[in-house]
């Protein structure tokens, strides 16, 4: 009865990229995740004078009596999960995480412009390099390819290197749709060697 969260945090902001089947997070475990972990840990790099810049990734589990523990920490750009989040961001990502680092957003940005949306994102890994990735010219307009580790040959073929390759992402307005487009999309990718996760938005 465990149920693994990840979250990340942008601009004091929580954004949970994990939310299945429609059933949010409720706002009672968002309240407890915050005041238990997030805001702690952001006070105490503040008062050790290192303020984090940037999206924060937290890893949790939460169990059958909703204690809820902490796997991990990750600077969350790194992540594929980032892709999640930034396809929301309706805004210049340039100049918003330049007011970041310069600390001047709070003066800059009185509000975000954030696509009221569900995302999903799949990554597609390769066991093989050098393998020709087919069907990148078969997916949809709305589904967004960002290439994590691939090899270019020319502007529309791509090889692959062994490990992550590329990163689909879809957007709607339940998770349940963005999910079901995010699996008939990843039919469309096709190499020897491909291997990716079958269970985005399955709660165990």
């Amino acid at each position: 009865c465990l149920r693994r969260i990840k979250i990340s945090i942008s601009f004091g902001e929580p954004f949970y990229p994990q939310n299945t089947k429609d059933s949010e997070i409720s706002q009672e475990i968002q309240d407890k995740i915050m005041q238990q972990i997030i805001y702690p840990t952001l006070n105490s790099l503040a008062n050790s004078q290192t303020p984090y810049v940037g999206i924060l990734g937290v890893d949790l589990v939460m169990d059958c009596d909703k204690n809820i523990f902490v796997i991990e920490f990750n600077p969350f750009l790194k992540e594929p999960d980032a892709q999640c989040l930034l396809s929301l961001i309706n805004e210049n990502l340039y100049d918003l995480f330049s007011a970041c680092y310069i600390g001047a957003f709070a003066d800059e940005y009185e509000t975000l412009d954030i696509d009221n949306a569900t995302t999903a994102s799949l990554v597609i890994c390769a066991t093989k390099e050098g393998e020709k990735i087919n069907g990148l010219s078969n997916l949809d307009f709305d589904t967004q390819v960002s290439h994590f580790k691939t090899k270019k040959i020319n502007d529309t073929e791509y090889e692959t290197t062994k490990g992550r390759s590329i990163i689909l992402t879809r957007k709607a307005r339940v998770a349940s749709k963005a999910i079901e487009d995010l699996y008939s999309e990843a039919e469309e990718i096709k190499f020897s060697g491909i291997k990716y996760r079958k269970d985005i938005g399955v709660i165990q």
